[in-house]
């Protein structure tokens, strides 16, 4: 496998380079094929004009240290979405691996040109074969291809772009092998990508693992040509893509998965202040360890802000962003119309032609004047502004769903499933819906069972909130009893309360909830008085009042030292 990998990387060096010459440094003469080439040295250059067709013969050598560069080129490129810190750790890493390229790439093209007697200036097309010279290499090229000359090279070449396709020879090597792969792809004069397709007739790979995939075809276009360098650019560039695979099969020594019959369309509308994008997978036929499901179909949608899109990626640049509360703060504050992701459709049939099917939906917006050093500014801000709503059917129901591939006895434990309170029985179908809401910050299923009910909220605001709630009431159960207790062994109160229990009070009377004085505290008599305090109508305390022990605290109001258990 690691030679596999080897020849993978030397294939990928040598097809940059030669379409980079190709369709960047021809001008007009044939010789301008390796002027002022940096990305390899000349050592033949061996031309034959005609009136209408050229041929030649160029060698050329790309040096260990410029085949390195050119991954990590790429490399850097393509880990653009995490954190500055882990890019640095993992290009340090490459840069310290002295066998990634362990010899020079030698290589021969040999091309045949078609152009008008004026020269090449108004677009010419040339045929060519790539062959790799250095012997260690061509040694496993000849095992994995058949042949050291590898790689077919057309290019038809006009006034406003370059389309190139590489036409790779059949290969099998060790349990590995592919069929009829090209690699077709369109750039304007100046390099930038307008668009690339990917056909694969086969690939195979046995190992302990099975894998076999047959008829790949994909492709993706852009309204504009796109420099993959400048990351940020992509925020105001479109696109489509398409992607068909006739099956594929992945097995091994517990059984096997297979699809059959997979499309993939996604495309992009970047106008205006939003990127969206959409995208519909469909899959004819799903067998796994031999049951069968089938038209499985997957459609989501996603909708971000521009400016919130462009903060990200200058956070994710230039600082480990997660970690640093200054970046985040200026990804929160440009949200604007923020972020949306849809699941619009996930549905599957079953042998018997039942269905089940699901979608959501996900938002988060608006935000303004974020502070994530500030915990409770942050959740207060987050909360009111996200929303979230889902629906789940069953048609008829789940064990008529499940029943081609469960046993009666394993059937007979979704009773309880289907018959609780979360599932709505329609004439036709299983349902349950759910949705969040944001003024009780809790998730309602069928618009009236809470998930609080059952030992807790879903989401980080409210698993948060509950958390300090029962922190509060916990300490004041805890400090009632405490001073009861040190006036019992005492026969007094001491002048502080910090002196008769631990339970921290903020200026000696303030007991806090997530840093609100929700609660005062004092003695008055033989009494422990509770009451609202400054912060009492703040979102965090009017919570706060709604819990069990909290209100009958409040409602008593006094607590006499002899009636409280220590």
């Amino acid at each position: 496998m690691k030679k596999i990998i080897s020849i993978l990387v030397i294939i990928i060096l040598v097809v940059l380079c030669s379409f980079y010459y190709i369709s960047n440094s021809v001008k007009n003469n044939i010789s301008d094929f390796v002027s002022n080439n940096e990305n390899f040295s000349t050592s033949k250059n061996e031309i034959k004009s005609g009136l209408f067709n050229t041929s030649g013969i160029l060698e050329g050598v790309i040096s260990k240290a410029q085949a390195k560069n050119y991954i990590r080129k790429y490399l850097n490129t393509a880990l653009f979405s995490i954190s500055a810190n882990d890019r640095a750790e993992i290009l340090e890493e490459f840069d310290e691996d002295q066998d990634i390229v362990p010899y020079d790439i030698s290589f021969r093209y040999t091309y045949d040109i078609k152009h008008s007697p004026l020269g090449l200036a108004g677009g010419f097309e040339s045929n060519g074969k790539i062959k790799i010279l250095t012997p260690e290499y061509a040694l496993i090229l000849k095992q994995l291809f058949g042949t050291d000359e590898f790689l077919n090279v057309n290019i038809i070449k006009n006034l406003s772009d370059t389309k190139t396709a590489l036409k790779f020879e059949n290969a099998n090597f060790e349990g590995f092998s592919t069929k009829n792969l090209e690699i077709l792809s369109t750039n304007d004069n100046d390099g930038k990508i307008k668009d690339v397709a990917i056909k694969l007739g086969n690939f195979s790979l046995i190992d302990q693992i099975k894998i076999i995939i047959d008829d790949i075809n994909t492709n993706i276009s852009y309204d504009k040509a796109v420099d993959f360098s400048d990351i940020k650019s992509l925020i105001d560039i479109n696109y489509n893509s398409e992607l068909k695979i006739k099956s594929a099969e992945i097995s091994g020594i517990g059984g096997s998965v297979k699809l059959a019959n997979i499309t993939d369309n996604a495309h992009s509308n970047n106008d205006g202040d939003m990127m969206a994008a959409k995208e519909n997978l469909k899959i004819g036929e799903i067998s796994i360890f031999n049951n069968v499901l089938k038209n499985a179909n997957l459609a989501v949608s996603v909708k971000a802000d521009k400016n919130l899109v462009g903060k990200f990626i200058e956070a994710s640049e230039h600082v480990d962003f997660l970690d640093d509360k200054n970046a985040l703060n200026k990804i929160f504050n440009a949200f604007g119309k923020g972020l949306e992701m849809n699941i619009d459709n996930f549905s599957v049939e079953n042998s018997a032609n039942n269905s089940l099917n699901f979608n959501l939906m996900m938002s988060l917006k608006d935000l303004k004047d974020i502070d994530v050093n500030n915990e409770e500014d942050f959740i207060n801000k987050i909360a009111p502004n996200f929303a979230l709503k889902g629906e789940f059917n069953a048609i008829p129901d789940i064990k008529t769903f499940l029943s081609p591939y469960l046993t009666d006895t394993e059937l007979s434990t979704l009773n309880d499933i289907e018959n609780s309170e979360f599932f709505v029985r329609n004439s036709d179908k299983l349902s349950l819906k759910f949705a969040y809401d944001p003024q009780k910050i809790d998730i309602l299923i069928n618009d009236k069972i809470s998930l609080k009910q059952y030992g807790g909220i879903l989401g980080i605001f409210a698993t948060r909130d509950d958390a300090e709630i029962q922190r509060t009431a916990t300490n004041l159960i805890t400090l009632l009893g405490d001073v009861s207790a040190y006036y019992t062994s005492q026969a007094q109160f001491a002048n502080n309360l910090s002196d008769m229990t631990n339970v921290h009070l903020e200026d000696e009377k303030y007991l806090i909830t997530n840093n609100k004085k929700c609660l005062e505290i004092e003695i008055s008599g033989f009494d422990i008085i509770v009451k609202k305090s400054l912060d009492q109508y703040d979102r965090i305390c009017q919570k706060l009042y709604q819990d069990y022990t909290v209100a009958n605290s409040l409602e008593q109001g006094k607590f006499s030292v002899f009636q409280v258990e220590p």
